[in-house]
């Protein structure tokens, strides 16, 4: 439930402002929760969280906040094999790689072999074009 709180806090400017303030805690908090969540919802609302965060931080961070979600957001994203979990943490890296070139730079380190393999293995079509998408985005040079 406390997942649940802190992903759907975003849904109102203060909600979203009390949990960027946290942010630092709050992803200290739940880092490694789903390496031993068996719950769906927990492991869900936990990947949407991650997932806002990263929204928050094209709004309010810099690349180190990023870098911060990315990283804690990757090892999510090689232990799960949710699919709503996949979709929404896959989409972390595309949201961060698009606004913040050290994400970006970052994402092709940390994820690149998690979503190509999504791309073919995923557990969901969507995961798999999610991953396919992003993939080839990440694979892009830059300029």
């Amino acid at each position: 439930m406390g997942a649940r709180a802190l992903a759907n806090a975003f849904a109102t400017t203060e909600g979203a402002a009390m949990v960027w303030a946290e942010r630092k805690r709050i992803l200290q908090a739940v880092d490694g929760l789903w390496a031993t969540a068996t719950n769906a919802n927990l492991i869900t609302a936990l990947s949407n969280l991650y997932l806002n965060l990263a929204i928050a931080a094209t709004r309010n961070g810099d690349d180190d906040e990023g870098l911060n979600i990315l990283s804690a957001a990757s090892r999510f994203l090689s232990a799960t094999d949710n699919a709503d979990a996949q979709f929404r943490l896959v989409n972390v890296f595309g949201v961060l790689a698009v606004k913040f070139q050290l994400c970006k730079d970052s994402a092709r380190i940390l994820g690149d072999e998690s979503i190509v393999i999504l791309g073919f293995q995923g557990k969901s079509d969507a995961v798999k074009r999610a991953a396919k998408d992003i993939g080839a985005f990440l694979s892009t040079s830059t300029s």
